[in-house]
């Protein structure tokens, strides 16, 4: 259903942003908009750090930035948010609790939720709905408390975080660990050498 998706469908937004970006006469406009499609060229591809001709290295690093963004953003959806990774050849969907990862081609979904947080068995449980916000390829959630959960889409994967503004309350008991427990969402099912493992990561 999701293909992955080419430098040469820049969303024009994001064109505009290229374009904007620089000091521009006549001239260089005509190297920059040329440039936007040769950067998806494969000669370009296989030696991504050559300068095309008219442009500053600054101008190409903007471009290549910009392609790289399109390519890996987190876009609204239906009842969330989705996010392609060309690099990697999946698809994540985020909802309320957490996301869902699987490959384009299908065959098995797998993901987290978080559903606890904080020292010891002072443990702050994870309920209702969060605000979620997109900027580029990075996706947050602010959840109750003084909680962000943060994602960032890149060629590298998904990396996920965690963000405290506040100290979570804890008992009076010192040296505590703070901790964050996530289940396991999807059909794959952790192991071990002893077998099916617990579905719940802390």
């Amino acid at each position: 259903m999701y293909g992955p998706i080419t430098a040469m469908r820049l969303p024009m937004r994001v064109l505009l942003f290229v374009l904007g970006s620089v000091w521009l006469n006549s001239s260089h406009l005509h190297a920059l908009t040329t440039s936007l499609a040769v950067a998806d060229s494969a000669e370009y591809r296989c030696s991504p750090d050559r300068l095309p001709e008219g442009l500053t290295l600054a101008d190409w690093i903007g471009i290549r930035a910009a392609k790289e963004t399109a390519l890996y953003s987190v876009v609204p959806v239906l009842n969330g948010w989705l996010a392609e990774n060309p690099s990697q050849q999946w698809i994540t969907t985020f909802d309320d609790r957490g996301f869902l990862t699987e490959p384009i081609a299908g065959g098995w979904k797998w993901g987290l939720m978080l559903s606890s947080y904080g020292f010891g068995d002072a443990q702050h449980a994870v309920r209702g709905s969060a605000f979620r916000y997109a900027e580029g390829h990075r996706l947050g959630y602010w959840r109750e408390g003084a909680l962000e959960e943060w994602y960032v889409n890149d060629q590298n994967g998904l990396e996920h975080g965690f963000i405290l503004t506040a100290r979570p309350k804890s008992s009076t008991q010192c040296g505590q660990i703070l901790s964050f427990s996530l289940d396991v969402r999807g059909d794959l099912c952790p192991m071990d050498e002893l077998g099916p493992s617990t579905s719940a990561i802390s």
